[in-house]
C-alpha cells in the first residue's frame, strides 16, 4: 500500500515536471514569435519609410516623375497649360479631353481648314512653333507648365526649356514589343498619364478600343494564304514619285490589312517615314493591284499621266485616297484607329462587309472628340 502511495506520488510529480517543461517550452516559442514578428514589422516600418521617402522624392515641388525616351523627366500633378511642337500632339491633347488647356500651337493647325472649323477656339492662340524652329519669346508669353516636344527642334531648344524649368515630354519608353502601330497607342497612354487628371482614364480607354480593332482585324487577315493578298503600293508625291518601303508605319498597316507593299525591300535614299523616290520603271516592275496616295491631287496627277496607265491599279480603278481628319488618317496621329478598318475593308471587301466606315468615323468622332458629323464632313474625310 505504502508502494502504491509512493508511486502515486511519483507519478505526481513526473507529471507536474512535465507540464512545467511544456509550459516552458511554449513560453519560449511565444517569445521567439514576438520577436520575429517585432523585427518583421520593424523591416516593413523601414521599407515603407524608404517608399515613402522615395514617393516624395518624386513629387516634390508638386511634380512627379514619368519615364521618357530621353529619361526620367518631371511633370506636374495635373498640366493645366500645354504647348505642342507637332500635329500629332494637339491631336493628341484633344483626343484626351484636354483641347482648353493648349496655349500654344504650331503651324500645321492654321493649314488644316476643317481643324480651324472645328476647333474655332484655338484660332487665337498664338503659333510658336514653324519650320522646326520656337519663338522662346512667345512661348514664355503663354507660360507653358508642359511642352510636348519634338526632337527635330534639337536640343538647344531642349536646354532651354530646361534652364527655365519648363516640364516637356517627348515619346514613350519603348520595349522590346515595339511596333508603329503600338506605339501610337503607347504614346496616347504616355501623354495622358503625363497630362494627368481624366486624360489618363481617356488614354486607356483609346488603348482599348485601339486593341480591339487591331484583333478583330488581325483574326481574319492572318489567316489567308498570300495568293489571297492584295499588292499595294503608297504613294505619297506623284512628282517626283515617292513611296513607303518596309521601314514604316505604312508597312504594318498595309500587312494588317491583308496586303503586300510591293516596296517593302526598296532601298536609296531614304527620307522621313520610310519614304524614298523611285523612277517609273521600277512602279511598272512591281505593278501593284492598288495604289494609296496621300490626296486627291495626287489621284488626280497619276490619272492623266500616260506613265501609269500601264499599272492594273489604274486600269482597275484602285487607286485610295488615304482619309484625313485632324491629320492624314495613316501617319502617327490618333485617327490611326480608323486607318485600320479604312484599309482592311479597301482591300478585302468581302472579309470586312460589315465594317461601316461611314458609323465608325461618326462614332470615333463624337466619343473621343465630340464632333457630331454631318454628310459635308464625311465628304472631307474621305475626299468624295
Amino acid at each position: 500500500m505504502k508502494l502504491r502511495n509512493k508511486f502515486i506520488a511519483l507519478l505526481s510529480v513526473a507529471t507536474m515536471l512535465t507540464l512545467s517543461a511544456c509550459g516552458g517550452n511554449t513560453n519560449t516559442a511565444n517569445q521567439n514569435n514576438n520577436t520575429q514578428a517585432t523585427q518583421t514589422e520593424q523591416k516593413a516600418t523601414e521599407q515603407k519609410s524608404t517608399e515613402q521617402k522615395a514617393s516624395e522624392q518624386k513629387t516634390q515641388d508638386g511634380k512627379r516623375v514619368v519615364i521618357d525616351t530621353l529619361g526620367e523627366l518631371t511633370v506636374p500633378q495635373e498640366s493645366k497649360r500645354i504647348a505642342t511642337t507637332a500635329a500629332a500632339h494637339w491631336t493628341s491633347v484633344a483626343l484626351l479631353g484636354a483641347s482648353d488647356k493648349l496655349v500654344a500651337l504650331e503651324e500645321g493647325y492654321g493649314k488644316n481648314k476643317w481643324v480651324v472649323k472645328k476647333f474655332p477656339q484655338w484660332a487665337n492662340l498664338p503659333v510658336v512653333f514653324a519650320s522646326n524652329k520656337a519663338n522662346m519669346e512667345e512661348l514664355l508669353k503663354t507660360e507653358p507648365d508642359l511642352v510636348i516636344y519634338a526632337t527635330r527642334y534639337g536640343e538647344d531648344f531642349r536646354k532651354q526649356l530646361e534652364d527655365l524649368k519648363i516640364s516637356y515630354i517627348c515619346d514613350p519608353k519603348e520595349d522590346e514589343n515595339f511596333t508603329f502601330l503600338n506605339r501610337v497607342k503607347a504614346k496616347l497612354v504616355y501623354y495622358g498619364d503625363a497630362i494627368g487628371g481624366i486624360s489618363s482614364d481617356i488614354a486607356k480607354e483609346y488603348a482599348k478600343d485601339f486593341d480591339e480593332m487591331y484583333n478583330k482585324i488581325n483574326e481574319k487577315t492572318s489567316k489567308l494564304e498570300d495568293s489571297k493578298k492584295k499588292t499595294i503600293l503608297a504613294v505619297t508625291s506623284a512628282d517626283p514619285i515617292t513611296i513607303i518601303n518596309g521601314s514604316s508605319i505604312g508597312q504594318e498597316w498595309m500587312t494588317l490589312a491583308g496586303g503586300i507593299n510591293v516596296a517593302k525591300d526598296a532601298t536609296g535614299d531614304v527620307g522621313t517615314s520610310g519614304r524614298l523616290n523611285v523612277s517609273m520603271e521600277q512602279v511598272l516592275q512591281w505593278n501593284p493591284s492598288y495604289l494609296i496616295v496621300d490626296s486627291k491631287d495626287i489621284k488626280e496627277a497619276i490619272e492623266k499621266d500616260s506613265a501609269w496607265a500601264k499599272i492594273d491599279a489604274v486600269k482597275n480603278k484602285n487607286i485610295l485616297i488615304m482619309p484625313k481628319g485632324l491629320m492624314p488618317w495613316g501617319y502617327h496621329g490618333p485617327e490611326e484607329y480608323l486607318m485600320m478598318p479604312f484599309i482592311a475593308k479597301s482591300l478585302q471587301p468581302e472579309l470586312f462587309a460589315d465594317f461601316d466606315l461611314e458609323k465608325m468615323s461618326k462614332d470615333f468622332y463624337k466619343k473621343y472628340y465630340k464632333i457630331d458629323l454631318d454628310e459635308e464632313d464625311i465628304k472631307y474625310l474621305f475626299s468624295k
